[in-house]
């Protein structure tokens, strides 16, 4: 049993550390099966008989993300969205570490011993049974001297619930998602796009959050070609503005970059190559 319970948790922290914690388990969009994650994951259920099979589950992930690209396919920087929920809501899950069971432990305190706590009741008991001043003195201040464990921990708990409590009341109900982001499966029906602004319309129907809707509304330039698209997997944009200069977002690899790189190793191998054979000579 522990030996299945290990392989069950490591299995089980792989499957959510999947695509950098950006993919989930999908077999299909708008009730579509997609045949590739079906097989996957038919495979993966017959790991028991044949552990390669667990590799198979790999080809059930779907990256949960909104990429919104333009007319020439680069990102704007300045495309937001905005999620009616709480960014905690579908924040990552917190990652595991060795260090939490040992703090658990360490919170909790020294272990109290069944033989020691029976002994501890039985002089209680016996003297309660002798009816004496002392016994009924003794058995009052055992029970009213607090334990410096529990007074520390009230303290504690109650900042943690003070701190808790503040985040709370600071953290809005919704947050702004820039481009590209996260999303996944269940926060779909929860994000909308801006619509561009008009000078007849108010600005904002949500009067409660006025200032910061408002400012991303007012800023609205790239509206999806699809209104009622997906908001998950790429996003095409509409720009209002395409005589204004754009914002794209920094990519790290590039056409160019690609190319250095591939003559920079093909350099390398033929220096290797020379290497070799001013060797064998």
């Amino acid at each position: 049993e522990e030996t299945m319970a290990k392989m069950g948790s490591i299995m089980a922290v792989g499957i959510l550390d999947a695509g950098g914690r950006n993919c989930t388990l999908s077999r299909g969009r708008d009730n579509v099966p997609r045949m590739t994650s079906t097989l996957g994951m038919a495979l993966f259920m017959q790991y028991w008989y044949w552990y390669p099979l667990s590799y198979m589950l790999s080809a059930s992930f779907s990256p949960c993300a909104m990429i919104a690209v333009n007319g020439k396919l680069a990102m704007p920087s300045n495309f937001v969205a905005c999620c009616d929920a709480k960014a905690s809501v579908f924040a990552y899950p917190p990652k595991l570490s060795s260090d939490a069971g040992k703090e658990k432990a360490r919170k909790g305190g020294a272990a109290v011993l069944s033989t020691t706590a029976k002994a501890a009741k039985m002089r209680k008991q016996k003297a309660a049974a002798s009816g004496g001043e002392g016994g009924k003195a003794a058995m009052e201040t055992e029970s009213s001297v607090p334990t410096k464990g529990g007074a520390e921990g009230t303290a504690s708990g109650d900042g943690a619930a003070t701190e808790d409590g503040k985040k709370e009341e600071e953290e809005t109900p919704y947050n702004l998602l820039s481009n590209p982001c996260r999303v996944v499966p269940t926060q779909e029906t929860k994000v909308r796009f801006f619509s561009l602004p008009s000078d007849g319309d108010a600005a904002m129907t949500d009067v409660s959050h006025e200032n910061s809707l408002a400012a991303a509304q007012a800023g609205v330039r790239y509206t999806p070609v699809r209104g009622d698209g997906a908001t998950c997997g790429i996003v095409v944009l509409r720009d209002s503005r395409p005589e204004d200069p754009e914002e794209l977002v920094a990519t790290t690899t590039s056409a160019e970059g690609a190319e250095e790189q591939a003559a920079a190793g093909g350099a390398a191998a033929a220096e290797e190559e020379e290497e070799e054979e001013e060797e064998e000579e």
